[in-house]
């Protein structure tokens, strides 16, 4: 086990003076500057809504194993992978250019969800900032409820793939449940894609079968 390291998402660290808008890697430059015109930021407002909802469908309805065995297979805007048999794709859309990047959104049996962003290799950035930037912003979308102070793993590579995982929980109308978040950078030619799975505690064992079938799946043969 890698030593492990917070990130305070509480309310007086994520004002306006000491949003992420307003921070600057050690570099000097800041995030959005090396990286699509905000894309995070847009692709929150997108997929923000289902966040909650699938949050809470998720710490109250009851997952399904991962059907591994009998997958589905996604071929569209130059984007390849395989996805369980009961998992679904309910958002779909941008594309990999300048300043822009092509994401996808899936739903598990249970309402756990995985995301999928593409961008230009010379756009991305490293997972450990991605990581906590995409940790606070999707605290702050969160309409209701909040989330604890995250601990983040250290980096792993596993066969090319560089792997953070988050552990975190979210309370909403008094109630607390633990989530697990497991980020992953994976180079595709001369793209980068960051696929994230966000599932309860419990669940994790369900739903790590279908998050690891789509990460070794995934390709890109766009333009």
């Amino acid at each position: 086990m890698g030593q492990e390291f917070y990130l305070d998402m509480s309310e007086q660290n994520i004002s306006p003076e000491g949003s992420i808008k307003n921070q600057a890697p050690a570099s000097g430059v800041s995030f959005f500057a090396i990286t699509p015109l905000k894309v995070l930021v847009m692709v929150g407002i997108i997929v923000g809504g289902c966040i909650l909802i699938l949050a809470l469908s998720g710490a109250f309805s009851s997952e399904a194993v991962a059907q591994v065995n009998s997958p589905q297979k996604y071929d569209g805007g130059g984007v390849l992978f395989k996805y369980p048999g009961n998992w679904s794709i309910t958002e779909d859309g941008g594309k990999v250019s300048e300043g822009e990047v092509r994401y996808l959104f899936l739903e598990t049996a249970g309402g756990n969800f995985v995301s999928i962003q593409i961008f230009r290799a010379t756009e991305a950035s490293e997972l450990l900032e991605y990581t906590q930037i995409n940790s606070r912003l999707l605290a702050e979308e969160i309409p209701l409820g909040s989330y604890s102070a995250s601990t983040f793993s250290d980096m792993e590579d596993k066969d090319g793939i560089e792997v953070i995982e988050e552990h975190l929980e979210m309370t909403v109308f008094g109630e607390s449940i633990p989530y697990k978040r497991v980020y992953s950078r994976k180079r595709i030619g001369d793209t980068i894609a960051f696929i994230i799975l966000q599932v309860t505690t419990e669940e994790y064992e369900m739903v790590i079968g279908g998050f690891d079938q789509i990460l070794e799946s995934l390709s890109y043969d766009g333009p």
